[in-house]
């Protein structure tokens, strides 16, 4: 459990900001792999991914389906087709609620939110630790957190607030590491914490935590790995706790 004060300060600075809008420069491209990706292997894109497209290309598909879609995703987990029928009534009335002749709530718009980033950016570290996902598409959510927080940094930078959000974030991270809670976490058997990835996306190269030619200074890698040593050329290897040079 993170620090209460701390995070409580950083969720205070998200709310006061929520309706800022953020343009998803760097988070797209990275989706659009993903859900290219998952197509390729016949699987479906993390819901993370699904809920980030419903805002930033807006409700897709014929008819009423993509506002269908949206609602069970942001209120079940699911898709519409997925959901029992009392779900799928509970979706239908909220829908009647938020969409009119004349145009739609702003719930449905098209268009990307600070507090709907903050919010994917929270979800997409649980959609990582999903067993079932191909190891391509676990690295391809690593590049989308990446991508979302440089977007968020940047609306935060243009709407003014960027140094309340960079404190507030700073400090929640630093009570984590007083409390001792950024230890290894438990990963399930088939988990893979390093992987060999790609030329081209994230990887040690543009890691802040390479400290040497072949030499990763995160403690968390250093506990799971063994050693300091990285097993791979550095261009073709990336992990969990990759982050990002600015």
């Amino acid at each position: 459990m993170a620090p209460t004060q701390e995070l409580e300060a950083l969720n205070r600075i998200v709310d006061e900001h929520a309706d800022v809008e953020v343009e998803p420069k760097y988070s797209s491209p990275s989706a659009r792999l993903i859900v290219k990706r998952s197509e390729t292997i016949g699987a479906k894109p993390p819901l993370v991914i699904r809920r980030f497209q419903d805002r930033v290309l807006g409700s897709r598909g014929p008819g009423d389906t993509g506002h269908r879609n949206r609602i069970a995703r942001d209120f079940h987990g699911a898709d519409y087709n997925e959901l029992n029928q009392q779900q799928q009534d509970g979706v239908d009335d909220l829908l009647g609620k938020v969409w009119s002749p004349a145009g739609t709530t702003k719930y449905l718009k098209k268009g990307l939110s600070f507090g709907e980033a903050y919010e994917l950016l929270i979800q997409s570290f649980g959609a990582q630790g999903d067993s079932k996902l191909a190891p391509e598409i676990k690295q391809g959510l690593i590049d989308f957190r990446n991508g979302l927080e440089k977007d968020m940094h940047d609306a935060a930078k243009d709407a003014g607030f960027i140094n309340q959000y960079s404190q507030a974030d700073k400090a929640l991270r630093g009570a984590v590491d007083r409390k001792g809670e950024r230890q290894l976490p438990e990963y399930p058997k088939d988990h893979q914490v390093g992987m060999a990835v790609p030329e081209g996306g994230s990887n040690c190269d543009k890691c802040a935590h390479l400290v040497a030619p072949q030499k990763c200074d995160d403690k968390k890698f250093i506990e799971w790995n063994g050693s300091s040593q990285i097993p791979a050329k550095t261009s073709r290897y990336c992990c969990d706790f990759f982050k990002s040079r600015r």
